[in-house]
């Protein structure tokens, strides 16, 4: 884990510039500002988990089942780390009048300004429900999945499904086709999770 945490940090950072490019443009500076907020979780999965395929290659272990330990690992993680987004209000959600919103008073809260004291869609709460159902379902799965490399896919195809659906109370920019930048890659990340697991079935199956 230790040599994934910097790359999965750049990678996090990288691809939230990406998604604010036009704010980081007139601020350059605001890149390397880490207190400033912006990882995006698929940023951090696509650094760090490139960083373990290549430590696993250069170390000769098998990466498939170096993955799927980590596929209940990374879940958790990302639970415990939707807490700090819920103290900090950087992902914040739409208006909403749910008895169950967000409330952020504080100046320093990372949210825009006109939604101070507004009640938002407590969207990292929801991830985390999702994420917890996600544990479930993989703890309860996984002892049946004993092809290598599925447990760890399953993680994806899991995450990538509810993320896709909670993104649409999140204010994020629109990319494209009314979609945003996680819910694109999460429509990437499905189109090639996929065909690998049927794939890896397939040779498994065969062999």
């Amino acid at each position: 884990m230790l040599v994934a945490i910097v790359p999965a940090l750049a990678g996090a950072r990288l691809l939230s510039v990406l998604d604010n490019l036009s704010y980081y443009r007139s601020d350059p500076a605001a890149i390397v500002s880490l207190p400033l907020g912006g990882l995006a979780i698929y940023g951090v999965l696509a650094g760090g988990v490139g960083a373990i395929v290549l430590y696993c290659r250069l170390r000769h272990l098998p990466v498939l089942v170096v993955l799927d330990a980590l596929a209940l690992a990374i879940p958790v993680g990302q639970i415990i780390g939707r807490c700090a987004n819920i103290v900090n209000g950087d992902t914040w959600g739409y208006a909403t009048k749910l008895p169950w919103a967000f409330v952020y008073t504080n100046p320093h809260a990372l949210l825009p300004v006109d939604l101070l004291g507004v009640p938002t869609q407590p969207a990292p709460f929801y991830e985390q429900l999702w994420l917890a159902v996600v544990v479930v379902l993989l703890w309860r799965i996984e002892p049946r999945l004993k092809t290598p490399g599925m447990p760890f896919l399953a993680y994806l195809c899991l995450y990538s499904a509810g993320r896709f659906v909670l993104s649409f109370v999140r204010v994020n920019n629109i990319l494209f086709a009314g979609l945003r930048e996680a819910q694109l890659v999460a429509l990437l990340v499905l189109a090639l999770a996929v065909p690998a697991a049927l794939w890896l079935r397939a040779r498994a199956q065969a062999g």
